[in-house]
């Protein structure tokens, strides 16, 4: 009986560890998703949730987080690493710059 729940467990384990950006929550650790984070000057509060809603459709973004600092908004995005280059276009295009 021991056997087979060990079996099932190391299943599960491995089956989650495969999950990758699949889940949004696991791709802020995994190492194939790149973390940018832009800014934006003069921004609202109501025109940073109309952006971080473009930006969470976007093909390869596997997470958003944004913060208004004042009038500065701040958006971090977790994107698949073959996917980087058009979701950095969109945030250029957005209005955003690259914090360094």
């Amino acid at each position: 009986m021991t056997k087979p729940c060990i079996a099932i467990f190391s299943l599960l384990l491995a089956l989650l560890a495969l999950g990758g950006c699949g889940d949004h929550r696991a791709c802020f650790d995994v190492p194939h998703c790149q973390t940018f984070t832009y800014l934006k000057d003069g921004i609202s509060e109501a025109q940073l949730l109309v952006d971080e809603k473009r930006l969470r459709g976007a093909k390869g973004v596997e997470g958003v987080r944004t913060r208004l600092d004042g009038t500065v908004g701040v958006v971090t995005v977790y994107v698949l690493s073959k996917h980087d280059l058009s979701v950095r276009e969109d945030l250029l295009k957005l209005g955003y710059h690259r914090r360094w």
